[in-house]
């Protein structure tokens, strides 16, 4: 080996070895005999650089004589003509070999900071190379895909890495992606409701300046809009167009819930629906289920659906409550109908059922059996959050009203309705083997959607604006019933529920809440009597006033976490965080306890502030003002989660 290649190879050793003969002249001025042995070092250290390098270029020589046979090359050829750039990199990564084309192609004259071959390959690591067989790299703005094959040489392992340039094509494929259509469908809501109060000649500046704000908006993006008819659009986008709204949130449904006329916002909202698909014709259809979704949401926010899978953007606002009963009407008499048609009624409601839930219930079984049908709750007792209204039931004659789920599992025949009330998700169902052997499933909640709802019911009626199940069942039952009183006991079970998710008539009451608590009063309902069915003990009182005074502030929001000794923990838990809402400042509120190993977080907010949103991030659900979650982490992680599900929301709100 020369020194020229010596030099080329490692100039460090050989800057090295000049210095010392340098210092070796030096010192031979002053003393020849140290110099003399400094010159004997610097001619060993040489000598054994020169035997090194040459076993290193042995051992290359080595390499690629395997590596050409490894692809069944003659041995007269060589690796560098091989027609790929190509190097070998040992077991840590680090190059040992490079041919020609790489460092001409690939390298094209720049110096690179090392020989590692992770700069080459987009930071992938040869473990990753090797995992997965292949990766895509790209390197001076070149794109390749990676390739490699092992070598042995002795008992040592080294790697050929083939970089094969695809720029063009993955350019080609990826604009391809980018120009795949999407189909979106937007409508304003409750347009109808909100434009009463207007002028015909108002409505109609209105509405252009609300297009006049979408269009504006899609102007934006590689997309074609159209009017398909008064407050309703069709939109077809690139995806990089729907990639850019994700990215901006749609941000469009901020300035149409901002719009404003004649100086004061009229309080419109948008929803969109939007669908991937491999066609047009499932991209309309994934749109319209979006679309729907949406709308079942409560509006005012963008389901996106890609693959079955659904992104949600927006929904801070409350949803608009529908002033016309045509919808209800019309559900009424399908239920009928199918009551009819069944041999007995079982109605059930979610897991550790409240107020609400078996007030609805009970209207349910109301309807029924005033329709001459045999018709009974399934409920755990124990577990019921609503023991008061259990007792008060049973006092008044209609404890043959419940029934354990062991007793209902007899009764659900082939011809039996199940009623399913104030939840829509399968696994919140007080017991779920009832709902897997009946067919008949009609659904009636006030929840927002969720996208794992009950999906095979007959009937599927979801009112996200309702104020409760209850209301939605008492005008259910007006339908039904006719002028056939329900009785004082039904009366009370049905206005307690609303009194519960209200908060005494003070969240998400609009004008069909005081016209059903109105035809529950005229049947006799007491609300002396469902005020008391509110009422606590001194213990309850003491324990609560302590989880509120161990609760903190973090951004407007107060956090309690409950001790894990106290009874009754999941009412208490609830009032806490609905008292906690009293305090000046708070938004919303939310109390963590444990229970059976696993963390339950309590919702509450006076509607400035989505927490079902929130929640469904840690994969629980429930209303704008009312929600709750179930996490399987410590209590430390659940306030940290918590937490950060906080600090997004304010970051993507603010």
């Amino acid at each position: 080996m020369d020194i020229k290649n010596v030099a080329k190879n490692d100039p460090f050793q050989v800057i090295f070895i000049l210095l010392s003969v340098v210092l070796t002249g030096i010192t031979a001025y002053y003393n020849w005999q140290i110099a003399v042995i400094e010159a004997a070092v610097v001619l060993a250290l040489a000598a054994i650089l020169l035997i090194y390098n040459k076993i290193s270029k042995n051992n290359l020589k080595k390499i690629a004589q395997i590596s050409a046979q490894f692809l069944d090359y003659t041995k007269d050829n060589s690796l560098e003509n091989f027609p790929f750039p190509t190097v070998v990199a040992d077991h840590t990564g680090k190059i040992v070999w490079l041919n020609e084309i790489f460092e001409k192609e690939v390298m094209a004259g720049s110096n690179p900071a090392n020989y590692d071959i992770e700069q080459f390959t987009s930071g992938y690591s040869l473990d990753e190379i090797t995992a997965n067989g292949s990766v895509a790299a790209e390197y001076n703005n070149i794109k390749y895909s990676v390739y490699f094959s092992k070598i042995a040489v002795g008992n040592r392992d080294f790697y050929m890495l083939y970089f094969i340039e695809d720029t063009y094509l993955k350019n080609t494929a990826q604009e391809y992606m980018l120009t795949r259509p999407a189909v979106l469908h937007a409508v304003l809501d409750n347009m109808d409701e909100v434009l009463q109060k207007f002028k015909d000649s108002e409505i109609a500046v209105i509405n252009g300046e609300l297009e006049k704000i979408i269009e504006s908006w899609t102007a934006q993006f590689p997309c074609i809009l159209r009017r398909i008819a008064n407050g309703r659009f069709f939109i077809i986008a690139e995806e990089r167009g729907l990639a850019s709204m994700i990215n901006k949130k749609f941000k469009i449904l901020d300035e149409i819930r901002d719009f404003s006329y004649d100086g004061k916002t009229i309080g419109v909202t948008l929803s969109i629906g939007g669908g991937r698909g491999d066609t047009m014709s499932e991209c309309d259809d994934a749109a319209k289920q979006s679309l729907d979704m949406a709308l079942s949401r409560g509006g005012d926010q963008a389901a996106i659906r890609t693959n079955g899978n659904y992104e949600f953007f927006g929904g801070i606002s409350s949803g608009i409550e529908k002033q016309t009963k045509t919808k209800t009407r019309i559900i009424s008499a399908a239920i009928a109908q199918l009551i009819g048609e069944s041999d007995n009624v079982l109605v059930m409601g979610h897991c550790f059922s409240d107020l609400d839930s078996i007030g609805a219930a009970v209207g349910v079984c109301s309807a029924a059996r005033v329709l001459g049908k045999p018709a009974n709750i399934v409920l755990y007792k124990e577990k019921s959050l609503a023991g008061s209204i259990i007792t008060k039931l049973n006092n008044s004659g209609l404890g043959d009203l419940f029934l354990e789920p062991s007793e209902a599992i007899p009764k659900a025949g082939q011809n039996t309705m199940l009623v399913i009330v104030d939840t829509h998700r399968a696994e919140f169902l007080e017991y779920r083997p009832i709902y897997d052997i009946i067919d008949k499933i009609v659904v009636i909640d006030h929840h927002r959607k969720t996208v794992d709802y009950i999906d095979d019911a007959v009937i599927f009626y979801n009112e996200p604006g309702a104020s409760s199940a209850a209301e939605m069942v008492t005008e259910i039952l007006q339908y039904i019933v006719g002028n056939k009183p329900i009785g004082e006991a039904v009366a009370n079970s049905l206005l307690a529920g609303i009194m519960l998710d209200t908060r005494n008539f003070v969240l998400r009451t609009g004008v069909r809440s005081f016209e059903a608590a109105a035809y529950l009063k005229g049947n006799g309902a007491d609300t002396v009597a469902v005020k008391q069915l509110f009422a606590n003990s001194m213990e309850n009182y003491k324990q609560r006033n302590s989880v509120i005074g161990s609760s903190v502030t973090y951004k407007n929001c107060a956090i309690a976490v409950a001790p894990d000794s106290m009874e009754n923990i999941r009412i208490l838990a609830s009032q806490v965080a609905d008292e906690l809402l009293n305090i000046t400042g708070i938004k919303s509120s939310y109390v963590l306890f444990k229970d059976n190993g696993t963390i339950n977080i309590s919702a509450r907010s006076m509607g400035e502030m989505n927490v079902q949103v929130i929640m469904e991030k840690l994969g629980g659900g429930g209303h704008q003002t009312m929600a709750a979650a179930q996490i399987s982490v410590s209590m430390e992680a659940a306030v940290a989660g918590l937490k950060k599900e906080l600090d997004l929301f304010f970051t993507d709100n603010s």
